[in-house]
């Protein structure tokens, strides 16, 4: 999924978790040195990094999470039902399992992600730039980490 459909999913989860008591949480995540895939290696082959990389996320997730692009090299995960522990240790996962994949000859790609449970009465905005946050503090503290404090 894509920006286009981000916001409406957003707010339904909102008022899901203010209806039914449940934790959302969201990563966001970036691929570590995006730009130095595409000169390295062209374009073509670092949008095949972006399908792998989504298509990964997508066979890893469970059927309720959603996966959206938001933008060149960063996606944003909705994980319904999930605190902050929870959405950590999936983050970390995801981390790992992206680190292992010989997606490139001889050059790991690594990411880094930030995570953000929803906060009551937190507006989809500012739940998602927290999740954003967390991530440019992950890219700060070198990278290919998840944080969420």
């Amino acid at each position: 999924m894509n920006r286009t459909s981000l916001h409406e999913t957003l707010e339904q989860a909102i008022a899901q978790s203010k209806r039914m008591g449940i934790s959302m949480t969201l990563a966001s995540l970036d691929i570590d040195h995006f730009k130095a895939i595409n000169d390295a290696f062209g374009h073509a082959t670092g949008d095949q990094v972006l399908r792998d990389i989504s298509g990964l996320l997508k066979e890893r997730l469970r059927r309720v999470d959603q996966v959206f692009r938001i933008g060149g090299e960063e996606f944003l995960l909705l994980f319904y039902g999930s605190d902050t522990e929870s959405g950590y240790l999936v983050a970390e996962e995801l981390r790992h399992l992206i680190g292992s994949q010989p997606f490139l000859p001889d050059h790991s790609v690594t990411v880094s992600i930030g995570v953000a449970t929803l906060h009551p009465k937190e507006d989809w905005t500012t739940w998602m730039q927290r999740s954003d946050d967390y991530l440019y503090r992950a890219k700060s503290a070198g990278r290919n980490q998840v944080m969420c404090r």
